[in-house]
């Protein structure tokens, strides 16, 4: 930020904005008929005749750490599964779920 314009306020003023327009969805919701389309849309698409070819790792990558993201916030960690990682990993802390 030393090298921005910007002020950190700002930078996380558009942060805030950005993160929360984002909707999350199971896609155990998407009805089959829209998935069927999508298929559908995608099937003759050559990926080396397509010009953002060269981003699809790199957008599957982020596309697995978002629902790897998403299923740590919707499924947390259990207290009993915190308090096994606790001792290896913070030895001096509290255990979840304990008084401090």
């Amino acid at each position: 930020m030393d090298a921005s314009r910007v002020t950190e306020a700002e930078i996380l003023q558009a942060l805030y904005t950005l993160v929360s327009r984002i909707e999350f969805i199971n896609e155990a919701d998407i009805p089959l008929d829209k998935w069927m389309e999508a298929h559908r849309l995608c099937r003759e698409v050559d990926e080396k005749d397509h010009q953002a070819s060269r981003f699809i790792a790199e957008f599957s990558g982020k596309l697995q750490q978002l629902e790897s993201s998403w299923a740590s916030l919707n499924n947390p960690m259990t207290d009993a599964d915190a308090n096994a990682l606790v001792p290896q990993d913070f030895p001096n802390e509290p255990r979840a779920g304990s008084a401090t």
